[in-house]
């Protein structure tokens, strides 16, 4: 299931195609934003609630249209 989550792939007979690309991708978005310096400096908690932000703020950006 854990690979579900990291690609988007809910479909259990189509795990066989997954890939993590959807994952690097949001791995190489993090390392760009610049708030990322900034995450070693917050608690726990913090930073959990900023990936929920930065997600959030990931997915909108990949929307089209």
């Amino acid at each position: 299931m854990a690979v579900c989550n990291l690609t988007g792939n809910k479909k259990i007979t189509q795990q066989r195609y997954a890939t993590l690309q959807g994952a690097t991708a949001f791995i190489n978005y993090l390392y760009a934003h610049p708030f990322l310096a900034q995450l070693n400096r917050l608690s726990p908690a913090n930073v959990t609630a900023t990936l929920d932000y930065l997600k959030y703020e990931y997915n909108q950006s990949r929307k089209v249209g």
